[in-house]
């Protein structure tokens, strides 16, 4: 899942590398409940429980640090 980064805020700095992204990627990683978990909902007075077996849990995608890390390394030698 990609997002679009706000560039245009004080915090984002446009100088800080040649390779500024503009995009966040987010990726989903199935993780087993140990614990039961449910989800509740109240559909026309009635509460219904709908128990969860699994879940998604979204993580961070570093590629592009893994990039500029690499292309750093390159300009060094």
């Amino acid at each position: 899942m990609d997002y679009a980064l706000n560039v245009n805020i004080q915090n984002y700095n446009k100088s800080a590398t040649k390779n500024c992204i503009k995009t966040h990627t987010l990726e989903g990683a199935p993780i087993p409940l140990n614990t039961n978990y449910c989800i509740a909902t109240v559909d026309k007075g009635t509460l219904k429980l709908i128990p969860l077996r699994m879940a998604i849990q979204m993580r961070t995608n570093l590629d592009h640090a893994d990039r500029e890390y690499e292309s750093q390394k390159r300009n060094v030698k």
